[in-house]
């Protein structure tokens, strides 16, 4: 009974914690949040397809955390909790089959461009930010470029996070693009309670613009020279660009 009401009790201060944050900020970690992964194999000849979801609470060190599972096999795999913008994993079990205590950073959704983020195994640079508007909410995009340490000149790729929705591989793999060249993984949507928040192609959308959703424009762009045209990923284009939208001197430019 003490211990069920102790969950009561955390659970009332992550709500009253969440409801402090900044109006702009959605959140990663919410209960009932869901998310369809399609895998491919190594050799690319099929796929298959992972639920995740967001249920349930869990405390370890003192700590309250949500549990995800994967939805199918009702497996729990992760504790996850945010703090700062920051989203953090405990994976229920180490490689030995062990509980584990250790946690690591998932997502850090308060970077700004140029910085760079240390991981385990490697390192993410930001190349720039932007806004999405998908669904009537505008969300923050974060372009990421990383390297692994053990492999510098191999294995890179690039990647994008999104605000409360987390990375366009899935919601558990935060930085794995590049990692293995013969299977791969993408985010196909995301939902809470059957509402569709996100879909893979919206992490390619166009920048959000303010003079055309009349809202008050309070989003950074990629930051450039006035010659400069970069695509919707950061990536600098330096000849004539393909149809296409590219963002030029701040703003978005539609080529036909």
């Amino acid at each position: 009974m003490e211990k069920k009401l102790f969950i009561m009790l955390l659970s009332s201060f992550w709500a009253g914690a969440m409801a402090q944050t900044d109006n702009d900020y959605l959140p990663f970690v919410v209960e009932g949040k869901s998310w369809v992964v399609t895998y491919m194999t190594r050799e690319n000849s099929s796929s298959y397809k992972r639920t995740y979801i967001i249920n349930g609470d869990t405390i370890i060190g003192g700590i309250l955390y949500k549990k995800l599972f994967e939805k199918d096999s009702d497996l729990y795999l992760y504790a996850i909790r945010e703090e700062g913008k920051k989203v953090y994993a405990i994976s229920s079990t180490d490689m030995y089959g062990n509980p584990n205590t250790e946690e690591i950073l998932w997502y850090d959704f308060y970077v700004s461009e140029g910085d760079k983020i240390e991981t385990k195994k490697s390192w993410l640079y930001v190349t720039g930010t932007d806004y999405v508007y998908i669904n009537g909410l505008k969300r923050r995009r974060i372009h990421i470029y990383q390297t692994y340490k053990n492999h510098p000149d191999e294995y890179n790729g690039s990647g994008v996070w999104v605000e409360g929705i987390g990375s366009d591989l899935g919601p558990i793999s935060p930085y794995s693009w590049g990692l293995d060249k013969g299977a791969n993984s993408s985010m196909d949507e995301c939902s809470i309670e059957g509402k569709e928040l996100f879909k893979s192609n919206d992490f390619n959308a166009p920048v959000w613009a303010a003079e055309e959703s009349g809202l008050e424009s309070q989003h950074t762009v990629i930051h450039q020279s006035p010659a400069d045209t970069y695509d919707l990923q950061g990536h600098s284009v330096t000849c004539t660009p393909r149809p296409g939208i590219y963002i030029q001197e701040g703003r978005k430019r539609v080529v036909k």
